[in-house]
């Protein structure tokens, strides 16, 4: 990382239960929880509460933080520059929506939305975003003014093998706009799903914690000590194969969103999406239809212009072609 001696001050709007979940939630993108933490433990962070300075020992990850607080920290910290160095390469976008301020493309199943740490030699959709949207390429880091550039454009992300609309920022301050609203969870995120099995009600709610999985470390697994993780969901459709197997069409409504929430909270409950080979062992005759998880709408207000936007994409042929064939399965 490289460190530049200048202050980042921080006036807290809203309470948390913990410092360490205000600051990741609050530079997302930007900085990871442990590269926080550590800021934390290295007595970086200054706090000031009604005009007090809080003691240096009780600022720990775990401090509650209130509204009206002040928080310093003491450097403002930059990725280094090999983080952040992607070059453009050429790629065909399906444009589903353009403005100045964003964009919304479809993004087929099978490429990453940015390269992850076994991935920096790969080509991800980052690339391409970065081709097609030459400005973004310019974007740099600027904490003070809170900018998110660390993945230029990116405001969240799909898993590599599920497809869907992603929403894409055409500048810093959009950037940061549409952040906040997925943060305070002001973008509505529905999905459709194909399930293994048959959830316990018609409709639900999964409300359970996620954490990294200690051994299988691609997964994400339920924990109670992991980050809290929602995710609402309706029965569509019920089948039962000849094999006497339950295949069941979901939709879903994403409230918060942790890294695989829907695959491991569907694992959880003994029905996994179909086609996820993370999580079970997916039977040969359905691998040809891959990951059945699409990203099908979004929904929320334009942060630049108060505008109602709503993007829903057709179920792909894949989907569709499952739907008839899987009785026989």
């Amino acid at each position: 990382m490289n460190i530049k001696n200048k202050k980042t001050i921080i006036e807290v709007n809203e309470s948390s239960k913990r410092l360490d979940v205000f600051l990741s939630n609050y530079f997302q993108s930007v900085l990871s929880r442990n590269m926080i933490q550590k800021i934390i433990k290295e007595k970086k962070i200054q706090i000031i509460d009604n005009g007090k300075i809080v003691p240096e020992k009780k600022i720990k990850p775990s401090l509650p933080i209130n509204a009206g607080m002040k928080i310093i920290i003491e450097e403002s910290i930059e990725p280094d520059k090999k983080e952040i160095t992607i070059e453009p390469v050429p790629m065909e976008l399906s444009i589903l929506y353009e403005d100045p301020y964003l964009a919304i493309i479809h993004k087929p199943p099978g490429i990453s939305v940015h390269p992850g740490p076994n991935e920096k030699d790969k080509v991800t959709l980052l690339h391409g975003i970065l081709y097609h949207w030459k400005d973004l390429q310019n974007q740099t880091i600027n904490l003070k003014e809170r900018a998110l550039s660390f993945r230029p454009g990116l405001v969240h992300r799909l898993d590599k093998m599920t497809e869907g609309v992603l929403l894409i920022a055409k500048n810093i301050s959009t950037q940061w706009k549409l952040s906040r609203l997925f943060l305070t969870r002001n973008i509505q995120k529905t999905y459709i799903a194909w399930l293994l099995g048959l959830p316990p009600e018609d409709k639900g709610v999964i409300d359970l914690p996620l954490k990294r999985h200690p051994i299988y470390r691609l997964r994400m697994h339920v924990h109670p000590e992991g980050r809290r993780a929602i995710t609402e969901y309706e029965i569509l459709k019920s089948i039962t194969s000849n094999h006497h197997r339950r295949y069941t069409k979901v939709k879903i409504n994403l409230i918060t969103g942790r890294t695989h929430q829907i695959r491991a909270h569907f694992h959880h409950l003994k029905c996994p999406v179909v086609g996820d080979e993370l999580y079970y062992d997916v039977d040969e005759k359905v691998k040809k239809y891959g990951l059945l998880l699409l990203a099908k709408e979004l929904s929320f207000i334009h942060p630049e212009t108060n505008e109602p936007i709503h993007i829903s994409i057709e179920e792909p042929e894949r989907f569709k072609e499952f739907e008839k064939k899987c009785i026989y399965y």
